[in-house]
This record gives structure tokens, sequence and C-alpha cells, in this order.
């Protein structure tokens, strides 16, 4: 088992991504450069036997980068950016059923109107953009298989300080629940 962690260095602008064992000993590290705190997620997207470093702005950061990914050696695979400055990234996996990878689903905030969007292993946009229009800020994202039909929902909260709400919509965009 091993597991990763981020450290931010506000002075270097750099984002350090540690790598330790199950006993907690630093096996590795390597940086990348950040204006904003990165959070981090760790999973297979290449479908290679490893899973590769995902990493994204949660905060209000204003910049056109929705996420990038690493391999474990640090080296960036695909990074995908908007043409617009977002708001911040909320950002999970989602099981490709065509293969053994796992493809990524982004909730961000581009003017004023919150989007839900997934990419595959080549950065290629799944689907049409899922438009938000039941709840007014981006909090915690998450797909699963709500409603017993075999597809995957999209999951979606408010941000903390907003009033408390969870959305959930069909990969097509139909708002299937708000509570």
């Amino acid at each position: 088992t091993e597991y990763v962690a981020t450290r931010v260095d506000a002075r270097k602008k750099e984002t350090t991504i540690l790598f330790y064992s199950a006993d907690w000993k630093k096996q590795k590290q390597w940086s990348v450069p950040s204006t904003s705190p990165l959070d981090i997620a760790v999973e297979n997207i290449l479908g290679d036997d490893t899973k590769e470093i995902i990493l994204y702005s949660p905060s209000n950061s204003k910049n056109i980068q929705l996420f990038s990914v690493y391999d474990q050696a640090g080296n960036m695979v695909l990074e995908k950016k908007l043409d617009k400055q977002h708001e911040g990234v909320s950002l999970t996996t989602i099981k490709n059923t065509s293969s053994d990878t796992e493809d990524i689903l982004v909730a961000y905030t581009v003017d004023n109107n919150i989007i839900i969007s997934r990419y595959n292993a080549l950065g290629e946009k799944i689907g049409d953009n899922v438009a938000v229009t039941s709840i007014s800020s981006v909090g915690a994202l998450a797909a699963g298989d709500i409603d017993g039909d075999g597809v995957a929902e999209y999951v979606l909260t408010t941000a903390a300080g907003d009033d408390p709400w969870m959305v959930y919509y069909e990969p097509t965009g139909v708002l299937k629940r708000k509570f």
C-alpha cells in the first residue's frame, strides 16, 4: 500500500506531491508550479498497471486549467484547460464501462454557470456538458448508480456556507432529484 499527499509552498509557488509507504516512510516526491492550493485524486486513468496523479484547483483560483494528470514519476501526461477562467473545480473519477480505466468527472463554474463534464484518458469530452441549474454553487462531486438503472448518475452538493442541497443528474443532463 502506498499513500500520496500534497504540500503547498506559497513562497515558492509550487505544490509538492509526496509518496509514502504503508508505514509512512517517505518514498519519493516531485513538485509542480501552482499559484493556488491543489487537490489530488489518485486513479488508473491510462489503463496501465499504475495509478496516475490528478491535480486540480478547488479554490476560487480564477484560472483556466481544469485538471492535469501525471504519472508517478512526475511527468505530465494530460492537461485539460478551458477557454475561460473557472471559479474552482470539484473532481471525481467514474468507471469507463468499455475499459479497465476511470474517466475524469469535473464540476466547475464559468460566468455563473455550473457545468459538469466527463473526460476520457485522451482528454476527450464524453457526451455533452451537463448544465446544473438547480443549485447555485459547486461543492462535492461523486458518481454512482443511484437509481439502479445500470448507468452512473452525477451527484453534486452545494459548497460550504451555501444552503445545503444535493442534486443528481443523469449523464444526459436530466435532473433526477434535488434534496
